[in-house]
């Protein structure tokens, strides 16, 4: 999904388009300028702008690391660890492994684990 500030970026990206658009058209030079204003702008858009949107997809991992903390946070500390243990072994994407060892930090501290919390940090 696009919030709002995504939309605003894409609608100032677009700007050279529409106002390339606007001019110079009916001539080969303005229609080569149009052409490469849009390359530039698909290659924009494809490096820079993709990763950094969402189209509503959810990966599995990141449900099950919401899972464990909503079980942490109704006291079901032993489940919530077997849950991001299990996360952990099925081997997420960086940042979400890196939430999911803070969070096994968490519930190991406040089961009394001191020394196995500092060691999984």
């Amino acid at each position: 999904m696009i919030d709002t500030s995504d939309r605003y970026f894409i609608r100032l990206i677009t700007l050279p388009i529409r106002m390339t658009a606007l001019s110079h058209t009916r001539t080969w030079w303005g229609c080569r300028a149009q052409l490469a204003v849009i390359l530039r702008l698909g290659l924009l858009f494809l490096f820079f702008l993709t990763p950094h949107l969402s189209f509503g997809a959810v990966s599995p991992e990141l449900n099950t690391l919401e899972q464990a903390k909503t079980q942490l946070e109704a006291g079901k500390t032993t489940r919530a660890l077997e849950t991001v243990e299990a996360l952990i072994d099925s081997l997420p994407s960086p940042d979400i492994l890196q939430d999911a060892y803070f969070l096994q930090a968490t519930i190991l501290e406040q089961e009394g684990k001191i020394a196995e919390a500092l060691t999984v940090v």
